[in-house]
């Protein structure tokens, strides 16, 4: 099995602040639309009959959830860059056994190995909890 040493920890910065720089371009693409959006005087709001402004609601409805997923998500991407920098980077938080690399390949924002992600997963801890 590789070690933590086979890493090539610049390879995988270099792949976080990509992953990260685009993330945020979503984000602000997001922000960007909704500004327009509030400037145009378009509201969400739901209407008693299909069309009353209800698909725009429901728009703006899916865009607020896609944008906590990426907000969630860039957290992710900048703690695994603090991770590389205090040379945690690779280390499951529960376990504190090294996460194979093929997950981190896979997931290079990975803080648990699968193991521990699966006991995680099964005592209903939600997927994306970060502490």
């Amino acid at each position: 099995m590789e070690s933590k040493s086979s890493l090539d920890l610049d390879q995988i910065r270099s792949a976080l602040e990509l992953k990260l720089a685009q993330v945020r371009a979503q984000l602000k693409a997001m922000a960007d639309a909704d500004q327009r959006a509030k400037s145009s005087g378009a509201r969400a709001q739901y209407g008693k009959r299909v069309g009353d402004h209800t698909s725009d609601a429901l728009e703006h409805t899916s865009r607020v959830a896609a944008a906590d997923s990426l907000e969630l998500l860039e957290r992710q991407v900048k703690t695994a860059l603090d991770r590389i920098d205090s040379g945690s980077y690779g280390r499951c938080d529960e376990c504190r056994q090294t996460i194979a690399p093929t997950r981190l390949q896979a997931l290079p924002w990975a803080t648990r190995c699968v193991a521990c992600q699966e006991r995680m997963e099964r005592r209903g801890y939600p997927l994306k909890d970060l502490r």
